[in-house]
């Protein structure tokens, strides 16, 4: 029978090769992340200029004392509706429902043939 001799597990070569698969493994990890993440779709509106992308929208402008604004007025700030002014294109017609503070706004009339954007222009005066 012959002794074999006994080897020593040497600590520095198992440290470097889990530290080399380590580091492989997270870079590949960061790799996959960055290249998934850097494919993404994004749309910008700009509905107050009217520069809406996408055909048959429906959009709203809103004038507070005939400076157009990016919110509707609240109930309690002391705005009034103004009808004669108010309007829609399209065909589509648009009122207030002071009740709910809401546009009601009517489809009935609507014709887009070239499949156009629906804009609707809110007037609101102060009391």
């Amino acid at each position: 029978m012959k002794l074999e001799k006994f080897k020593k597990i040497d600590k520095k070569k198992k440290f470097i090769v889990v530290f080399t698969v380590c580091c492989v493994l997270l870079l590949a990890g960061v790799f996959f992340y960055t290249t998934y993440a850097v494919f993404t779709e994004k749309k910008e509106f700009n509905v107050i200029h009217g520069q809406v992308q996408d055909p048959g929208d429906l959009y709203f402008s809103v004038y507070l004392d005939g400076k157009i604004t990016n919110t509707f007025p609240s109930v309690d700030d002391g705005y009034t509706f103004v009808d004669a002014q108010s309007s829609c294109t399209n065909g589509v017609t648009v009122s207030w429902d002071n009740d709910s503070w809401s546009a009601l706004v009517n489809f009935s009339n609507y014709s887009a043939g070239d499949m156009s954007r629906t804009k609707c222009t809110l007037y609101f005066i102060k009391n």
